[in-house]
């Protein structure tokens, strides 16, 4: 791990240890507000509520979060910090404007710690996310490396997981440990998979099982998601490359030499995707980047 990433993880193990100690002062704070009975503090406690809930989700591993971060949620958690941070600083200077004649030295500190959390919650995500924006930059203009596919996916585990936190979907991984090297891309590759389990897991599946596995193929490893049970629509399919954003994913994956692949099968019911990577060494890997090609034609081999 270099010096950067180190102090990356650093902080984002300080900002953790911040936030959970804010929750454990705003649910105090929704206790007082409860009690007062006043229906100016109605807002604030639901507030609260959404805090927390967003707290409980929190991914708690450095990678998860850091791509927690990545997809904007800094910003959500932000805009639930900022009406909290109002309302703790009303009770210290203006307390008979919301209804509050008096409080307590000690409330008066545990309005000031809600303060001074929220302020330094605020300023550490500024800076990680400028941080993990650098980094993020980096790491798109890196090409892709040569790695073990179970070493390439160990970092993925955790942001997939984090994806279907709270869906009713098991997510199973059956990697084989003996693979050898394929072309990765760390921030491409995963945001694609990302983007797949994503699409599987929240859009096309209510409940079950999503299973990835690898199949060793000629010049190709084929990183497999399948569920049994499930039916791919055409339009579901077609849809993976409805955005601009969508089709970039897969140009990059043709650009690199892999291919995404539709599997169906009829006699066990399953159905799902491959992502099929370049095995390292393998002459497959292309030479130029058609902006202009159709995504579906070239992944669909």
């Amino acid at each position: 791990m270099n010096e950067s990433c180190r102090k990356n993880a650093t902080a984002m193990t300080v900002l953790l240890d911040q936030v959970k100690e804010l929750r454990q002062q705003v649910d105090q704070l929704a206790a007082l507000f409860t009690t007062l009975q006043n229906p100016l503090f109605d807002h604030i406690i639901a507030r609260t509520h959404d805090l927390d809930v967003a707290i409980t989700a929190l991914p708690t591993d450095a990678n998860a979060l850091r791509w927690w971060l990545w997809h904007t949620q800094a910003h959500h958690l932000r805009n639930l910090l900022t009406p909290i941070q109002g309302y703790a600083r009303l009770l210290q200077i203006q307390p008979a404007q919301i209804g509050y004649e008096s409080y307590t030295d000690a409330e008066d500190a545990q309005f000031s710690r809600v303060n001074a959390l929220c302020n330094a919650i605020n300023e550490a995500l500024t800076v990680l996310v400028e941080e993990m924006r650098t980094l993020y930059r980096v790491n798109a203009e890196m090409p892709p490396q040569a790695l073990p596919l179970h070493i390439a996916l160990a970092p993925v585990w955790p942001i997939v997981r984090y994806t279907l936190h709270d869906s009713a979907i098991i997510l199973v991984q059956q990697i084989d440990p003996d693979t050898p090297s394929v072309l990765y891309h760390p921030l491409h590759t995963t945001a694609l998979l990302q983007h797949l389990v994503a699409t599987m897991g929240r859009e096309w599946m209510a409940f079950g099982t999503l299973v990835i596995d690898n199949q060793r193929e000629q010049d190709t490893m084929a990183l497999r998601l399948v569920a049994r049970g499930l039916r791919i629509s055409d339009v579901q399919w077609e849809g993976l490359f409805k955005t601009a954003a969508d089709q970039v994913y897969y140009k990059r994956l043709a650009a690199m030499g892999g291919t995404l692949e539709r599997l169906t099968s009829q006699g066990t019911h399953e159905e799902g995707m491959a992502v099929h990577l370049p095995l390292a060494g393998a002459d497959t890997l292309q030479t130029s980047n058609d902006e202009n090609s159709s995504p579906k034609n070239d992944l669909e081999g």
